[in-house]
C-alpha cells in the first residue's frame, strides 16, 4: 500500500492553514459484461473504508443479477489510487457467503 493511502495529505484551506484531506479511491468493476471504469471515485478515510465500499458495490451488483435469475461470481472490483495504481482487488465471491442445504431433508 502506498504511503499516500496510509496517511492523509495536507492541503491549504481558505485561511491558508493546512487541513487534512482523505485519500481518493476509484472503483473499477470487471465482470462478465466487461470493465466499467470509475471516473469520479470517492474520498474515504482509509483502505478499510475502500474495501467496505467495494463490498457494498459488489452486493448491489449481485442483487441486480439475482433479480434476473443468475449470479456471476467471476467479477472483481479493482480499487485504484489517483495515479491509477491498483491498491486493492476485491473479488465478487468475497462479498457473500453461499450456503447450500441438503435438499433431501
Amino acid at each position: 500500500m502506498s504511503t499516500a493511502l496510509r496517511t492523509a495529505s495536507s492541503r491549504r484551506g481558505p485561511s491558508g492553514a493546512a487541513r487534512k484531506t482523505m485519500p481518493h479511491f476509484y472503483f473499477h468493476v470487471s465482470n462478465g459484461t466487461g470493465e466499467t471504469r470509475d471516473e469520479e471515485g470517492a474520498d474515504l478515510p482509509d483502505l478499510d473504508a475502500a474495501r467496505a465500499k467495494a463490498l457494498s458495490g459488489i452486493r448491489s451488483i449481485l442483487r441486480e443479477e439475482l433479480g434476473r435469475g443468475m449470479l456471476d461470481f467471476g467479477g472483481m472490483i479493482r480499487v485504484a489510487d489517483p495515479q491509477g495504481r491498483v491498491v486493492l482487488e476485491v473479488p465478487f465471491d468475497s462479498a457473500v457467503e453461499v450456503r447450500r442445504s441438503d435438499r433431501r431433508r
